[in-house]
C-alpha cells in the first residue's frame, strides 16, 4: 500500500505544518503504509520568519523546494503523480493551504483551489481511493468535492469554517481535536489536527484514526 502526501512548503506561517507531517510519516510508517510526499513545483506565495512571524520581502522560494526539508529524498512534483500508482491521498494542513495551494488569503470564501492541486483531489476522488486530509487541507477537500458530490460530510471542532462549509453544502459533525471523521460514502477522511487541539499526543490520536478509516476504506 502507497499514499501520496499532498505539501505546501515548510513550516506552519508559509507552508505545511512540520508537526503535522511527521506525525503522518510516523503513522504512516506504523501501518506498513509506503508514502510519496509531492508539492506543487512553483513559487511561494510569500516567505516568512519564523521567528517573529513577519513577511520576508527581499524573498522568494519555491515551493517544491521548501517542502523538500520534508521530504526525505523521496519528494516529487504534484504534476508527475499518477493516481494509478497509489492507494490513497493524504493533505497537510499549515498556512501553505490558503496560500500556496488556494488564493484563500485575497479571496476567504470564495478562493478557489489551483488547477494542478484540484485535479489531483478530484482523480483520487474519481478513482475511488480515499482522501486524508487535516486541519486546514479540509477547506481544498470541501471545496473540490463539492463540485463532485452534494452529500460530503466532514468533521470540525465549534465554528471553524462553519461558513464556508455551508455555503458549499457540506454537512458537518462535531468531533474533539483527538478524532477524525469518515465519510464513507465519498472516501473521506479529516482531523482537525491544530485546528482542533495543541497538543500533539491528541494530534496524533486523530491523524492515526484517520489512517486507521482510510485503510478500511480502501
Amino acid at each position: 500500500m502507497k499514499y501520496a502526501v499532498m505539501l505546501s512548503g515548510c513550516g506552519i506561517g508559509d507552508g505545511s505544518q512540520i508537526e503535522e507531517t511527521v506525525l503522518t510519516y510516523l503513522t504512516l510508517e506504523k501501518n506498513h503504509i509506503q508514502y510519496i510526499p509531492t508539492a506543487p513545483n512553483r513559487e511561494c506565495f510569500d516567505v516568512v520568519n519564523h521567528y517573529d512571524e513577519n513577511q520576508i520581502d527581499s524573498q522568494t522560494r519555491n515551493i517544491l523546494v521548501e517542502s523538500a526539508r520534508m521530504g526525505k529524498g523521496m519528494i516529487v512534483p504534484l504534476d508527475k503523480i499518477e493516481v494509478d500508482d497509489y492507494d490513497g491521498l493524504i493533505i497537510i494542513g499549515g498556512m501553505g493551504v490558503y496560500k500556496n495551494l488556494t488564493n484563500f488569503v485575497d479571496k476567504r470564501n470564495q478562493f478557489t483551489i489551483y488547477d494542478d492541486v484540484d485535479s489531483v483531489i478530484k482523480a483520487f476522488y474519481k478513482a475511488k481511493k480515499p482522501i486524508g486530509t487535516m486541519c486546514a487541507g479540509i477547506i481544498l477537500v470541501a471545496k473540490s468535492l463539492s463540485e463532485l458530490s452534494d452529500d460530503l460530510h466532514v468533521g470540525m471542532v465549534g465554528k471553524t469554517f462553519y461558513d464556508l462549509f455551508e455555503q458549499l453544502g457540506v454537512t458537518v459533525a462535531q468531533i474533539r481535536g483527538n478524532e477524525s471523521y469518515a465519510d464513507f460514502n465519498n472516501k473521506v477522511v479529516n482531523t482537525p489536527a491544530f485546528l482542533g487541539t495543541q497538543k500533539l499526543e491528541e494530534i496524533l490520536d486523530g491523524i492515526e484514526s484517520m489512517v486507521k478509516s482510510m485503510r478500511a476504506l480502501r
